[in-house]
């Protein structure tokens, strides 16, 4: 009756099924035919089915995954099909799914876990291999078949391996119209103090279509390309710069162009790197949310402005995604690439160690690579730590708390604010380490306020991506955090804090995670974070402060 008995399996949520009025998701196998589910047969089957599948399963060392998972469900009390019937008397079942996918028990078949994935396409390549024919499937009773092929990116539909460039595409397109919208028409409220911090020679290239992607530290990025380093301007790390200036010359002195370029180039791939990692944790549907998260986020537009926001991001997933695959030596030295991007990118050494283990040696290639910034600066200008002594141009210090100075220092500013609001009045400043010429204490205090309730967002996000997706990303993102708290602002405590998060990918896996969990939480994210994007946009384009 079961010639081939080579199956494959797949566990379905409650609501998708229909046959059995028992909890069914907590059975593992009934046979198919015909596309929907033959009752008899499962009635037959029904009488834990070990018989049949021991007797095939014995012929062919091959099955063993199929054996291994009969004997686990034989250990943990579940039946071999579901069918209806009176449960009084049988056992409590511990279901498979919950075993094998306990974060993912309500997600939709398209959104499962590349475990359920990789099972099936291992049993489908052996079948195959072999060359002995499979039956059509083997599904959880209720639930139709449907046919998929083995390979693993035939397992996604071609949208969803587009999704990633659809996604960039309209994000980027859009976000740029709205920049330019709001400078032609909101330019009689540009930032009068805007001529402070600009420099038309350098931020001035072909006109507002590109000038706007040049503001606040676009300058510094901008005058390091073409004129080389001065000591205050060493806080500003490398790879981007000599990128720029590299391009820049290549484009006939064009260097805002270049910097676009550069930061789109970046962004294109980190986010199709950021779908992949997303789909082999979160399914097709996480990933496609992990990445619109992204592409949403409200500081978003710092991947396509003349800033190393892209270029550190795509270098975080590409150290991850080397180490992942066992390419330690690459990822070490795509470590130190993200080293001589940004000062945070030294979070990523003990998170791949972590994923290395005992091959963590071989991670060695950081150090020689991140070892050519210091070098560079004793060489131009006698100092290898100049670019730890100009922080305290941005009113940085080091705590000697750590990260927990930055914390304190947040929550007062943050009390301050909520004191300052409470007043509804700038008469008295609650909040005394920003003048009131630089700021008004009202709008100090939702700055401070909205910095802090970031860093809460964050501290959260640090926490599930720790919990679902492993000590690695928790270990990442949780120093990619205490890294900028442990030298706050004496001004601004958790200066830039928005900004530094972007780049912190495990948080929209986290928030993808969170997504997929309740259809108003995907809507809410979605929602919130497209109203904060547009006006923070707005807010770059008229030269004010964002992060």
């Amino acid at each position: 009756m079961l010639a081939s008995c080579e199956p494959f399996f797949q566990t379905v949520p409650v609501r998708n099924l229909g046959l059995a009025q028992a909890p069914a998701e907590q059975d593992l196998f009934a046979f198919a035919k015909r596309r929907k589910i033959d009752e008899p047969l499962v009635e037959v089957l029904h009488d834990r089915a070990s018989a049949v599948d021991l007797v095939h399963a014995t012929r062919d060392l091959d099955a063993l995954p199929l054996l291994s998972l009969h004997e686990l469900a034989e250990d943990r009390g579940v039946d071999a099909a579901a069918v209806p019937g009176d449960l009084r008397g049988q056992r409590e079942p511990v279901g498979l799914e919950s075993l094998l996918f306990p974060a993912m028990r309500h997600d939709l078949l398209d959104e499962r876990p590349n475990l359920t994935q990789g099972v099936v396409g291992f049993l489908r390549s052996e079948a195959a291999r072999h060359a002995t024919p499979m039956i059509p499937g083997v599904v959880v009773a209720g639930q139709r078949v449907e046919h998929r092929p083995a390979a693993r990116d035939e397992l996604r539909p071609p949208s969803a391996r587009r999704s990633a460039v659809e996604i960039f595409v309209w994000s980027r397109f859009g976000i740029w119209l709205a920049a330019l919208i709001a400078l032609l028409t909101l330019e009689p409220l540009r930032n009068p103090k805007a001529s402070r911090w600009d420099d038309p020679a350098l931020t001035h290239d072909l006109g507002s279509v590109t000038d706007v992607w040049a503001r606040w530290d676009s300058v510094h990025f901008l005058r390091i390309a073409e004129h080389g380093y001065s000591s205050a301007e060493t806080a500003f790390y490398p790879l981007y710069p000599a990128l720029l200036a590299s391009l820049g010359r290549a484009l006939g002195g064009h260097y805002v162009l270049a910097g676009i370029l550069i930061s789109l180039l970046a962004a294109l791939g980190a986010f199709v790197l950021l779908e992949r990692l997303a789909d082999e944790r979160l399914g097709t549907g996480g990933a496609r949310r992990a990445v619109l998260y992204l592409a949403l986020f409200p500081t978003a537009l710092f991947l396509q402005a003349v800033y190393s926001e892209s270029l550190f991001l795509l270098l975080c997933l590409g150290a991850f995604a080397l180490a992942e695959r066992d390419r330690f030596p690459e990822a070490g030295l795509v470590a130190g690439l993200a080293m001589l991007t940004r000062p945070v990118g030294i979070a990523l050494v003990p998170a791949l160690a972590l994923i290395a283990r005992r091959r963590s040696w071989q991670l060695g290639t950081v150090l020689p690579t991140a070892a050519a910034y210091p070098l560079l600066l004793w060489w131009k200008l006698g100092d290898p730590w100049a670019f730890a002594h100009a922080e305290g141009t941005w009113h940085r210090h080091l705590s000697p708390a750590g990260p927990l100075g930055g914390i304190w220092d947040g929550l007062r500013a943050g009390w301050a604010g909520v004191e300052q609001l409470a007043s509804g009045s700038n008469a008295h400043v609650y909040w005394t380490a920003v003048a009131p010429v630089d700021s008004t204490p009202l709008r100090a205090a939702v700055i401070n306020l909205e910095l802090l309730g970031f860093l809460l967002l964050f501290v959260a996000l640090a926490a599930i991506a720790w919990r679902q997706f492993g000590a690695p990303y928790g270990v990442f993102s949780a120093l990619s955090l205490a890294l900028p708290l442990s030298e706050p602002s004496s001004r601004w405590p958790l200066l830039s804090l928005p900004r530094f998060g972007l780049v912190v990918f495990p948080f929209f896996l986290a928030l993808a995670w969170i997504g997929g969990r309740r259809p108003r939480a995907n809507a809410a994210i979605i929602g919130v974070s497209a109203v904060l994007l547009g006006v923070f946009l707005t807010q770059w384009t008229l030269w004010d402060w964002v992060a």
